[in-house]
């Protein structure tokens, strides 16, 4: 039997269900667009535990008073893009506004673009090239560094968790839940990270991500706030890396470093089954921002055993394994990365 035509397949007595019936579709085919979703770390993220007050907060590394002028403070992720549904006519527009609020959403701007009389991202009501933004939530949505941002989130999170046992304030750690790395980072690094664990005492997962394809931050599109003073980097007082011979990734914080408000949207989906197998292919990211190509002889599941075993070998807390069966608690998934 040939296919029918859209036009076939249209319900033409949509119009004629009553008023409720009509509400419940329209929130229905909504859904989809409040999934989980991933937070882009960057410097930002970090900015809940830092006073507005010059100086009087923590959680930073440097002056924390070149932080005091940022005005946006609170972490908003891309949730997906703006659902067609939300367009058809003014009853579904109407419902569709009504369900965003309800969950905290609007619809902005899906890239940023400086606009005459506006700055960064602003809120759109229609059009189209737009994505869903909400507030980041911990409990369900995760949180990805990326190999630039490793070491300023490993010396944040240490630096946070001191200055809180000594002045109190907001812990950075415990509310991450789900936290996303790549490969390079989680494989290499796998001592760090097990150090690193004891600052997030509520984390269920960790996700290694694999293949061609790494998220990417973006670049505010608005002018860098006055007072925020880009530290000074002296690349003669950066030791080289004795191994390769070169610099390494260029410090957090650097001149340009005043990331958008709210990054691009990704996802990230459990690595397809055939992935497992064969030679390993890890993304990383160059000093210049761009991404080179890592392929290792061993397949990932081999080298997802060796992260485990690697970590199980170091003194790991109490909350990511079982010192009965002496397993990992903490759930280990390999996964890849897709921009929506």
């Amino acid at each position: 039997m040939a296919p029918r035509s859209p036009a076939a397949r249209a319900f033409h007595c949509f119009s004629r269900l009553p008023a409720e019936l009509r509400r419940k579709i329209w929130v229905e085919a909504l859904l989809a667009a409040d999934r989980p979703t991933v937070y882009l770390y960057t410097w930002r993220w970090a900015l809940p535990a830092l006073a507005p007050e010059p100086g009087s907060g923590h959680g930073l590394p440097g002056d924390p008073s070149r932080y005091a002028t940022v005005q946006e403070r609170d972490r908003l992720v891309a949730a997906a893009s703006a659902p067609a549904v939300a367009y058809v006519n003014s009853e579904a527009r109407d419902i569709a506004q009504v369900w965003m609020r309800s969950r905290g959403m609007e619809v902005r701007r899906s890239t940023a673009t400086k606009r005459k009389g506006g700055k960064g991202y602003g809120s759109e009501h229609l059009g189209a090239d737009k994505v869903l933004v909400r507030a980041w939530d911990a409990e369900r949505d995760a949180l990805y560094v990326g190999r630039d941002q490793w070491d300023s989130f490993v010396e944040i999170l240490f630096e946070d968790m001191e200055a809180a046992e000594e002045h109190g304030g907001e812990l950075l750690g415990p509310c991450i839940r789900h936290l996303v790395l790549p490969a390079w980072v989680a494989y290499y690094s796998y001592e760090t990270l097990s150090t690193l664990l004891e600052t997030m005492p509520r984390i269920e997962t960790l996700s290694v991500v694999w293949g061609r394809t790494l998220p990417k931050l973006r670049q505010a599109a608005c002018e860098t706030p006055t007072g925020f003073a880009a530290e000074d980097r002296d690349d003669d007082l950066v030791p080289l890396d004795m191994e390769t011979g070169i610099l390494p990734i260029a410090a957090p914080h650097r001149s340009g470093d005043f990331w958008a408000h709210v990054q691009p949207g990704w996802r990230i989906e459990p690595l397809p089954e055939k992935k497992w197998e064969g030679a390993a292919l890890m993304a990383v990211l160059r000093e210049d921002g761009t991404v080179g190509m890592a392929r290792e002889t061993e397949s990932v599941r081999t080298l997802m055993g060796e992260l485990e075993e690697g970590l199980l070998s170091t003194e790991l807390p109490q909350n990511v394994w079982d010192d009965e069966t002496g397993e990992l608690t903490l759930a280990i998934r390999a996964v890849k990365a897709a921009q929506f």
